[in-house]
């Protein structure tokens, strides 16, 4: 499905690839005006949040990602969009960001993890079927399996009835 996972079971080569990608994309888009000062800052902020991000986050709302990885995601948001945006690379991006409506990327990964589970929960498959045991596991007994959307969802401190239903 497009994710690499080690095999140590680490997702590291996966961002990788996925950082690279998404600064290839971004900056393919050098020549209409996506390098400063080109664009306006608006157009700029679309075109982030509808190409740059969803290609800097492919695959993550169904990965486990550690603080570091998630660090270097928000890293590399920040970065692409203060280069694209003209300011310098020593400048914090948080207010330039939160400016720009760019959500930060844990968000975006909450957002797309319950959006994901939303979609399997609605879908008569395979998958559905094991969610919802993991689902009734955790009802009934408070635990679940490490690494699972259920156990994501849970740890974001999120309803899963509502995320599911």
């Amino acid at each position: 499905l497009g994710i690499n996972m080690d095999s140590k079971g680490s997702y590291a080569n996966h961002i990788d690839n996925r950082i690279n990608a998404c600064r290839r994309s971004i900056f393919s888009l050098e020549p209409i005006g996506m390098a400063y000062p080109g664009l306006s800052t608006d157009v700029k902020s679309h075109l982030w949040r509808s190409i740059g991000a969803p290609t800097l986050l492919y695959g993550t709302d169904s990965i486990f990602l550690n603080k570091k990885q998630l660090s270097e995601l928000s890293s590399t948001q920040g970065c692409i969009v203060k280069k694209v945006t003209g300011f310098s690379k020593r400048s914090h991006h948080t207010a330039l960001l939160k400016a720009l409506d760019v959500p930060s990327i844990s968000d975006v990964i909450k957002k797309n993890t319950c959006n994901l589970m939303k979609r399997i929960m609605q879908t008569d498959t395979p998958t559905r079927e094991l969610q919802a045991r993991l689902l009734s596991r955790y009802i009934l007994t408070g635990k679940c399996s490490k690494g699972t959307l259920i156990s994501r969802i849970s740890d974001m401190g999120l309803s899963l009835i509502d995320v599911c239903f």
